[in-house]
């Protein structure tokens, strides 16, 4: 008989009740396959009648050595796929629609690497669960009532499991290892970004060619006339606190409320002269009619009453510069708020004129200037070493699920793992 690492194993079992070929599959790969990120039918062949149903050793060798490589192919391929291509793509594509930055895109694939070691540990143990029961009930069905065999198989699947689940949790230490690997890598990456790139994050996770198709299609629609007096619009209003000092200074120098305050005051000093000499009049009258002029208690009174009236008449008075300054300031701020918005929208279209005269025929190159695809390439590669990480994870894991699926060639029981770690 032969046993595969792939999962298929092609058995002859002699006892009384179990005399026979029969091909089957390996429940516990299908499982691993599924955990480390390759799909079932990609590493486990479909159980099939064979039509000769007695093969030589050298046959079995042939047909078998073919198929381990080409599913060990298969299953790295598709395991690196999981836990290097995936992964970033994944956060490449959050980084899109969320637009995050560098820093937040690495946080997101160690977030989505966290996800990953967290599902593989636990896979560890179901995996450990399932496979040991399902080792003993195949012990029971091919030795039934032969208990010495069937207890020496039973022994051999505890051994085996046990050994299994210590070796599993050292690859969730190895994914973690190469999880950090690859995030070292993806730092210097950024750094790459940075340096070369900043401006045009779609396309960091592209190869050469499409990195330089797409910094062209990028920078063409940037380009258009209606972006570049876009920009130019955005230039001048990062200015505009700068340019509204200017045309505030002009129109305050243009503002009439000074030259108002001095024709008010004409009337408003005709009207305090009026009120003086109304208080004199009004207090000597007073006096008059006093009936002692000459004593002190008359003379008393007329100068109480002078200050009384003069005092109400330069109350009368500052009341009144107030008033008109007021509507002064009213008046001139009305025509200073039109002078300022005349101004600065003279000034924004100036700036704009000369901006898209400067800009326009300079901005495709201005723009490509920005994603130096050459040297971003050549930096990317420099420090191009995470995706083997991830293969030597998944080709370790390998032989690691391949010792796992190990049995005896002449009994189909359980073999402990080979010494890897």
């Amino acid at each position: 008989g032969c046993s595969h690492p792939g999962g298929l194993d092609t058995v002859r079992i002699k006892g009384p009740a179990l005399s026979a070929e029969r091909p089957r599959t390996n429940m516990f790969l299908r499982s691993a396959a599924l955990v480390f990120g390759v799909t079932a039918h990609k590493l486990l062949l479909r159980e099939h009648e064979d039509p000769d149903p007695i093969r030589s050793a050298e046959d079995i060798k042939a047909t078998w050595g073919s198929m381990d490589t080409f599913m060990k192919l298969m299953f790295t391929v598709g395991c690196s796929q999981k836990h290097h291509h995936d992964v970033h793509g994944e956060a490449h594509e959050k980084m899109m629609d969320n637009q995050l930055s560098t820093e937040e895109f690495t946080a997101e694939m160690k977030k989505i690497q966290s996800k990953n070691v967290a599902e593989l540990k636990q896979s560890c143990g179901d995996m450990n669960a399932v496979g040991s029961k399902e080792c003993q009930i195949d012990c029971q069905n091919r030795w039934g009532n032969r208990m010495a065999d069937r207890v020496a198989c039973n022994a051999k699947c505890v051994k085996k499991w046990k050994n299994f689940d210590v070796s599993c949790k050292q690859q969730v230490g190895n994914l973690q290892s190469s999880y950090k690997i690859i995030n070292t890598a993806t730092e210097n990456q950024n750094k790459c970004f940075s340096n070369y790139c900043h401006a045009f994050p779609e396309v960091y996770t592209m190869e050469k060619a499409d990195a330089e198709a797409k910094v062209t299609e990028l920078c063409d629609a940037r380009c258009t006339d209606e972006n570049v007096e876009r920009n130019c619009e955005k230039k001048f209003n990062l200015q505009v606190d700068f340019t509204m000092g200017q045309v505030e200074e002009k129109c305050n120098k243009d503002s009439e409320v000074e030259q108002c305050v001095k024709d008010s005051h004409t009337q408003i000093d005709a009207d305090d002269a009026t009120c003086e000499s109304d208080a004199t009049s009004s207090c000597d009258a007073d006096f008059d009619l006093c009936g002692k002029p000459e004593s002190d208690f008359c003379k008393t009174r007329k100068k109480e009453c002078l200050i009384k009236k003069q005092d109400q008449c330069k109350k009368d008075y500052r009341e009144a510069v107030a008033k008109e300054k007021k509507a002064c300031e009213a008046t001139a701020k009305d025509d200073f708020d039109t002078c300022k918005g005349t101004e600065l929208e003279n000034k924004r279209t100036d700036f704009v004129t000369k901006c898209k005269a400067d800009d326009g025929p300079k901005c495709k190159d201005t723009c490509h200037d920005k994603c130096k695809v050459d040297k971003l390439a050549e930096c990317k590669e420099n420090g191009n070493d995470e995706g083997n990480a991830a293969k030597d994870f998944c080709e370790y894991t390998w032989n690691f699920l391949s010792d796992a699926a190990r049995q005896d060639h002449k009994t189909s029981d359980p073999l402990s793992a080979r010494k890897r770690f």
